[in-house]
């Protein structure tokens, strides 16, 4: 399975949009990519924090995402690669670093994860509360995001 590339793009309106391509599955050699994917990606926003003794950095969640689907080609061909987005403002991420009491300075950065379908259905909290109770099919190398696009 080839590793989750996770794209950060740093917005001009000070947002954050966040770019991941859903896993392509094959049959034989014929690729049988459902559309929309049965997978479902989330995006984990930290900040980068110094722990309480001073002995290291530390990434805080301050907060989690679910990709949307972007559209697909109306054309009926089967898409080379499926992508999912989200957004956040830069209020959003000083909000969220404001309620998690931490510097609007601090470093951010973003981690995707894609998960298996659960029978169960979709899970309010899976990267956190319900972790345990999901499959992760693969996540990315963890993305800095440029801070000159959130700092008031």
């Amino acid at each position: 399975m080839p590793e989750l590339a996770c794209s950060v793009i740093p917005e001009p309106d000070d947002a954050i949009l966040v770019r991941a391509p859903y896993a392509s599955p094959y049959v034989g050699l014929r690729r049988v990519l459902p559309n929309p994917p049965n997978t479902e990606i989330w995006i984990v926003l930290y900040a980068r924090v110094m722990q309480a003794d001073a002995s290291t950095k530390r990434n805080i969640q301050i907060d989690l995402r679910r990709l949307h689907v972007l559209r697909q080609r109306r054309d009926g061909s089967t898409p080379l690669l499926v992508e999912g987005e989200v957004r956040w403002t830069g209020a959003e991420v000083r909000g969220a670093l404001q309620l998690a009491g931490i510097p609007q300075d601090a470093a951010i950065s973003v981690l995707a994860a894609e998960l298996l379908p659960e029978p169960n259905g979709s899970f309010a909290d899976p990267l956190g509360g319900d972790l345990g109770q999901v499959r992760i099919l693969r996540t990315s190398p963890l993305s800095a995001v440029e801070r000159n696009c959130c700092v008031p």
